[in-house]
């Protein structure tokens, strides 16, 4: 008996010390923390620039000695080349190749008749010879991304011109460049109603050849570009113009001014 009642006090101690255990294991254990989130990928903001001006350059396609210059430039540019000319291929090669954007400058009619040029648009064209003229066109520019008119004061206040001629950007995925020769120009209408991207010029630079007055327009389109944030300013690949530019451009930085190119100031459908 004596030994009897000495083993059952050991016998309930272990009893209680694993029914505890097991108690603790059930509802006392803490569950361990949550695993952190995944941390979610942001996209980078990228800031854009609070003045933008883009250049264009016209009329290439004459001469190639201008190209020679044209590495100096600080850039981008735009670079307009006139269809089949001998040195129109040349110049949009070399240009690419050196990072310059690179549009067709397509000959329109103007209202007192211009320079005639090898396949001019005129009001009044059949659709079918439109197209083909441009497609045509466009073969001797390789890499160009958009059109503006050379000359054109008449052909582009014609609607249905224009037209024609935004149907075909529009199955190219180009954009238009209204060089504005008339205030009545049907481009815009024409690139909305196609919906297609486009832009108009604010700035001629070099209507007068001599460097004072280029400098003086470009400061013109500065200026332009700080009043509403961008500015297209058009000039030409001409001696005076360039020295111009060589003169000028380095300087826009400071002046919280960024070169782009004209595809970075469209306006889109």
């Amino acid at each position: 008996m004596t030994k009897r009642v000495q083993r059952r006090p050991a016998l309930g101690l272990v009893l209680l010390l694993v029914l505890s255990w097991l108690a603790w294991n059930r509802w006392g254990r803490r569950p361990p923390p949550p695993a952190p989130a995944a941390a979610v990928p942001t996209t980078p903001v990228v800031a854009v620039p609070a003045y933008r001006l883009a250049i264009v350059l016209d009329d290439w396609g004459y001469q190639k000695k201008p190209l020679d210059t044209l590495g100096q430039m600080p850039g981008p540019l735009t670079l307009s080349v006139i269809p089949r000319l001998a040195y129109s291929q040349l110049v949009a090669e070399r240009g690419a190749a050196i990072g310059e954007e690179i549009i067709l400058h397509y000959p329109m009619q103007a209202q007192h008749g211009g320079h005639p040029e090898p396949g001019m648009l005129k009001p009044g064209m059949d659709a079918l010879q439109v197209r083909s003229d441009l497609e045509q066109a466009f073969l001797t520019v390789p890499g160009a991304v958009g059109l503006n008119n050379h000359e054109g004061s008449l052909a582009t206040e014609d609607r249905k011109l224009m037209d024609e001629v935004a149907a075909v950007l529009k199955d190219r995925d180009a954009y238009f460049l209204d060089s504005v020769t008339t205030p009545h120009s049907a481009i815009p209408a024409a690139a909305k109603a196609a919906g297609i991207p486009w832009a108009a010029r604010r700035v001629f630079l070099d209507d007068v050849n001599q460097v004072p007055a280029i400098l003086n327009q470009l400061k013109q389109a500065v200026d332009l570009t700080r009043r509403n944030g961008h500015c297209i300013a058009i000039g030409h690949p001409r001696p005076a113009t360039l020295k111009a530019l060589l003169q000028a451009l380095p300087g826009l930085k400071e002046q919280g001014i960024q070169l782009v190119k004209v595809s970075d100031l469209l306006q889109r459908p």
